[in-house]
C-alpha cells in the first residue's frame, strides 16, 4: 500500500505506475523489479529504496522529490508531474464517506440471477439475534464471500456497521482499535489478499478476539479461506473463545472440510450460460470481464491475476513444476507426498502460503495408525492441473495443431484426456482458429464426441466472431459434418448463422439421410415464419427422396414425415392416404436407434409425428402413439432433448382438443437445455393459445 503520508494525487500517480508496469506491488522486492523497468523505459535510474519508501515498505516522513515525481510521470506517458496533475482531476462527486459505502462502491453487484442468498440472509439474521459474537464465512477466493457480504449490506438496515477490507495489516490493526461500544457489526473482508505475512494475519485475529471481550454486544463477520481458518483455530481454542463462534468448525484440521460457504451462497447456474462447471461459472463472474469468453480465457485470466501478476510468481511456478513432474505431467495421479515439496516449502514459505490460501494447490492430511499426520499435495481443482499441463503441451507443439491433439490422445486417457481436448479446443476458439474442429479427426468414443460437440457448440453460440469467421468453414470438414453439424440441432438460430450453416452443409452432402436432415430443418423454420414459398421449395426436395435405398436414422426419418404431414395439411387441411399408410407401417415395426447411431431421441420417429400433429392440430396418429408410449418412464426419454417435457405438452394439447379441461403443464425452464429451451417456450405459448 502507498505511504499514508502521500497526498491523493501522488497516490493516483503510483496507481497508474503499477497499471503501466503490469505487475502488482505486494512485496518489497517487487519495487526492485519496478525500478529496473522504469530505468529501461525512461533511460534514467531510480533506486528500489526510493520506491520502497513510496509504497510504504520503508518508513519515511519525507515527501518524494521533484525528480522522482517527474520520472514516474514520464514512465506513464506524461511530460512531467505538472502535466500529470493538469490531466488528473479528482472527481469529488464519488468521494466515499464511510467504510460501508466504500465497500458497496468497490464491489458493485452486477445484475445477478445466479446466486441465491436466502439461506445466507437467514444465517446472518440468526447470528445477529443470538448470544454468539463472531462468525466466519469460510470459502475459497472467488466462491462468493464478497458477493454475499455486498448483497447483505445493500439489504441491511443496521445503522452502526464498520467494514474493513483489502488494506495493510497496520491499517487493519488501527481500524480495529477504533471500534467502540456503539458499533453493532464489524465486517472484515480481503484480509488474506492484502496481508501476505501469516504472522500479521495472526496478530489481526488476536486483536479481533480482544475487542469482542471488551465489547460484548459487538458482532463480527470475517471472510477467510479454509486454509487460514484451520491455522487460526488454535488461537480460538487457546483463548477459550470457542463458545463465541457461530456456524464454524472450531476443531477443523483439514481445509477441505472447514469451509461453510454453501451455508451462505447457493450457486444456481443459468443454463444459457456457456460454462457448465460451477467452478468456471464462479471464476468467470469473479473476474467481471467482458473478455471472459471460454474456459481457456477464464483460466488464463484467473492465473494471471492470482499467480503471475503477484509476488513470488517464479517461486510459485516451482511448486507447479514439482507436482507436474512427479505425476509425469498428469499421466499418473496428480497427488504427491509432502516430502517431495518440503525443500520448496522451506525455501519459498510465502509463495507456498499464497498458493494454499487460494486453494490452487491443497494439502490433504491423513491420520496414520501411529497417530501422526501424513500429508499429500495436489491441485485444489483438477482443472488447474489440466490448464498447466496443456500450457506445457501447447508450448512443446508450438501452438494448437494436429500434433498437439495426437499427443493428448496417445498419452492420456479417461476424463483427463477429454478435459485436455476440451481445453485445447477452447484455446483454439479463443484464437478464432477453425482448426479447432480437427479434433473430430481423432479416434474418439461416442461419449467423447458428444462432450466435445456440446463444448464447441456452446462457444459458437456465445461468440458472434466465431459465427462470422469460422462456422461456414465447418461443412468442408468431413468428420465435422458427421459428428458436429448433423447432431447440432439449434432451432433458435435457424434464422441466423445456423440457417446459413445448413444451406452451406447441403452443398457438401449427398446421402439421403443428410439431404433430408438439412432440408427438413429449413422447412421447419420456413413454416414457423409462415413463408409459403420456402415451405414449397424444401418440401419438394424432401418428398422426392426414397426411404428404401439406404437405412435412415429413425429421428431423421421422423423429420421427413413431420415435413410431409405439415405441408400436406397446410395445403389441403388433411393428410394424404399414401403418407398415412407409410407412417402407420413405420409405427408398427418399432423403429429404434442402433448402437452405431448417434443418440438423439429415444423415440425419435414417434416424437416427430407428435410434433407435426401438435403444429397442425389434426390428431390422426396421436391417440395411437400416446397409447404406445403410455407405460414408458421419463428416464427412457432423452433428457437433453427434453422429450419428457415435449411429451407432456403434446399429450395436454391432444386432451384439450377433446374438450377436457386440463391444467397446463408447469415447467422450470431454467433447467431446460439451452439447445431446446426455445422450442419448449414456443410450444408452451402455442398450447396456451
Amino acid at each position: 500500500m502507498p505511504n499514508d503520508l502521500l497526498d491523493t494525487t501522488i497516490k493516483m500517480l503510483l496507481q497508474k505506475v503499477v497499471e503501466t508496469h503490469g505487475y502488482k506491488i505486494v512485496h518489497s522486492k517487487d519495487c526492485d523489479n519496478l525500478a529496473y523497468n522504469i530505468s529501461e523505459v525512461c533511460g534514467e535510474s531510480i533506486s528500489g529504496s526510493t520506491l520502497k519508501r513510496l509504497f510504504g515498505f520503508i518508513k519515511s516522513t519525507s515527501q518524494p522529490n521533484k525528480f522522482t515525481l517527474n520520472l514516474l510521470s514520464r514512465y506513464i506517458g506524461h511530460d512531467d508531474f505538472n502535466d500529470f496533475k493538469s490531466k488528473y482531476q479528482l472527481n469529488s462527486s464519488v468521494e466515499i464517506k464511510n467504510s460501508v459505502s466504500e465497500f458497496l462502491e468497490v464491489n458493485k453487484l452486477p445484475e445477478i440471477n445466479y446466486c441465491d442468498f436466502t439461506k445466507g440472509q437467514k444465517k446472518i439474521a440468526e447470528f445477529l439475534n443470538s448470544k454468539f459474537q463472531l462468525t466466519s464465512i469460510i470459502g475459497e477466493e472467488g466462491s462468493g464471500r464478497t458477493t454475499f457480504l455486498t448483497h447483505f449490506l445493500s439489504q441491511s438496515d443496521l445503522q452502526k456497521v464498520t467494514v474493513i477490507f483489502s488494506v495493510s495489516a497496520k491499517q487493519i490493526l488501527n481500524q480495529i482499535c477504533q471500534i467502540n461500544d456503539s458499533t453493532q457489526l464489524l465486517i472484515i473482508d480481503g484480509l488474506e489478499e492484502s496481508v501476505y505475512n501469516f504472522k500479521d494475519i495472526r496478530q489481526c485475529f488476536i486483536e479481533l478476539l480482544k475487542i469482542t471481550k471488551q465489547y460484548n454486544k459487538l458482532r463480527v463477520i470475517i471472510a477467510l479461506t479454509p486454509y487460514t481458518w484451520v491455522r487460526l483455530t488454535e488461537i480460538v481454542i487457546k483463548n477459550g473463545d470457542s463458545n463465541k463462534w457461530y456456524n464454524v468448525d472450531i476443531n477443523a484440521t483439514n481445509p477441505s472440510s472447514a469451509k461453510n460457504i454453501d451455508d451462505f451462497v447457493s450457486i444456481n447456474i443459468d443454463p444459457n450460460f456457456p460454462f457448465r462447471s460451477p467452478l468456471m461459472f464462479q471464476l468467470s463472474k469473479n473476474l467481471k470481464s467482458s473478455e471472459v469468453t471460454n474456459s481457456w480465457v477464464i483460466l488464463t485470466s484467473f492465473f494471471k491475476r492470482t499467480v503471475w501478476d503477484t509476488a513470488y510468481a517464479f517461486e510459485k511456478q516451482q511448486f507447479f513444476n514439482s507436482i507436474l513432474q512427479s505425476s509425469n505431467y498428469g499421466q499418473e495421479l496428480v497427488q504427491i507426498d509432502r516430502t517431495i515439496l518440503e525443500p520448496l516449502i522451506v525455501k519459498y514459505k510465502k509463495a507456498h502460503l499464497d498458493l494454499v490460501s487460494v486453494n490452487i494447490i491443497c494439502e490433504q492430511k491423513e491420520l496414520n495408525k501411529f497417530g501422526a499426520f501424513k500429508s499429500r499435495y495436489s491441485f485444489g481443482k483438477s482443472i488447474y492441473g489440466n490448464y498447466l499441463i496443456l500450457s506445457k503441451l501447447l508450448n512443446d507443439s508450438k501452438g494448437f495443431n494436429s500434433n498437439l491433439l495426437e499427443e493428448i490422445s496417445s498419452k492420456y486417457s479417461g476424463e483427463r484426456k477429454l478435459e485436455l481436448l476440451k481445453l485445447a479446443t477452447s484455446f483454439a476458439l479463443s484464437e478464432i482458429d477453425a482448426n479447432a474442429f480437427i479434433v473430430f479427426d481423432l479416434d474418439l468414443s461416442e461419449y467423447e464426441r458428444q462432450a466435445l460437440m456440446i463444448e464447441l457448440g456452446h462457444q459458437v453460440r456465445e461468440n458472434k466472431l466465431l459465427q462470422e469467421q469460422i462456422v461456414l468453414e465447418l461443412p468442408k470438414l468431413a468428420n465435422t459434418r458427421k459428428y458436429f453439424i448433423e447432431r447440432w440441432i439449434d432451432e433458435e438460430h435457424l434464422n441466423g448463422f445456423y440457417g446459413v450453416l445448413i444451406k452451406s452443409y447441403l452443398k457438401y452432402v449427398s446421402s439421403n439421410q443428410d439431404v433430408i436432415f438439412g432440408n427438413a430443418l429449413l422447412y421447419y423454420n420456413a413454416y414457423l415464419k409462415d413463408d409459403a414459398k420456402e415451405c414449397a421449395l424444401y418440401y419438394s426436395k424432401i418428398v422426392k427422396i426414397s426411404d428404401d435405398k439406404e437405412r435412415i436414422h429413425p429421428y431423421v426419418l421422423g423429420r421427413k414425415y413431420m415435413t410431409l404431414l405439415i405441408e400436406e395439411f397446410r395445403k389441403t387441411k388433411s393428410y394424404s392416404k399414401q403418407t398415412i399408410q407409410v407412417i402407420q407401417k413405420y409405427l408398427s415395426i418399432e423403429l429404434r436407434e442402433t448402437n452405431t447411431d448417434l443418440p438423439v431421441h429415444s423415440f425419435g420417429f414417434e416424437h416427430n409425428i407428435l410434433h407435426a400433429e401438435f403444429l397442425t392440430r389434426h390428431y390422426h396418429f396421436t391417440p395411437f402413439i400416446l397409447e404406445k408410449l403410455k407405460d414408458i418412464e421419463s428416464i427412457q426419454l432423452h433428457k437433453k432433448d427434453v422429450d419428457h417435457l415435449l411429451f407432456q405438452i403434446f399429450k395436454t394439447a391432444y386432451f384439450i382438443s377433446l374438450g377436457e379441461n386440463l391444467m397446463l403443464p408447469c415447467f422450470n425452464l431454467n433447467n431446460v437445455h439451452p439447445w431446446y429451451k426455445y422450442t419448449v417456450e414456443m410450444y408452451l405459448e402455442r398450447l396456451k393459445s
